[in-house]
């Protein structure tokens, strides 16, 4: 991980939201990042990021004042240290290269994308079957918060594409970049 570049005052104050738990979601597609980082004082923000695979900033921005004004702010620093966590690799990397997304990538592709297959609902968890009957795996949630997140993962997700995040304006959209699969905390 190098030293991303953002004053050094904002370096400290993300490292000190981050220490703090104030990451919310991480919702990232490859290389493209979008972060909660929630202050207490002034509510949530969502930092934008772009990284290459080898951790290299290709853009980034946030809605804050002082990333309009000096393009750097603690809110990015937070987010960029939420995507490394000490790591040498950001998350996408490893995210891409863990046994979690090797596993549903070769389920999915065998079985299909499409979650109508899976038997069961949000109170006993979910079952995909296949075709000869036998069981594939189970996925329950096991608090209410979590069981809203699965459902809105399996049953509510929207179609990714350029025109959604940006808009046919060019212009970001905020809240729209959807997590690809629910496991960042399983990456460490």
């Amino acid at each position: 991980m190098d030293t991303p570049p953002f004053l050094e005052a904002h370096l400290r104050a993300g490292k000190s939201l981050f220490s703090s738990g104030a990451i919310g979601e991480i919702l990232f597609s490859e290389g493209t990042y979008q972060i909660e980082i929630k202050e207490k004082k002034r509510g949530a923000f969502w930092p934008f990021l772009q990284l290459s695979d080898t951790g290299e900033l290709q853009d980034f921005f946030c809605s804050c004042s002082s990333a309009e004004k000096k393009k750097s702010c603690p809110h990015l620093a937070a987010a960029y240290y939420a995507i490394f966590k000490g790591e040498k690799a950001p998350l996408h990397v490893r995210f891409r290269e863990s046994l979690w997304n090797v596993l549903c990538n070769l389920a999915s592709r065998r079985h299909g994308y499409d979650a109508k297959g899976l038997k069961g609902n949000q109170k006993s968890g979910y079952l995909a079957v296949s075709g000869s009957g036998k069981e594939i795996f189970s996925i329950k949630a096991l608090n209410e918060k979590a069981k809203g997140k699965l459902n809105e993962i399996l049953f509510h997700r929207v179609l990714e594409t350029e025109e959604l995040f940006f808009g046919e304006s060019g212009k970001f959209k905020r809240g729209l970049l959807r997590l690809q699969y629910a496991v960042e905390k399983d990456l460490g």
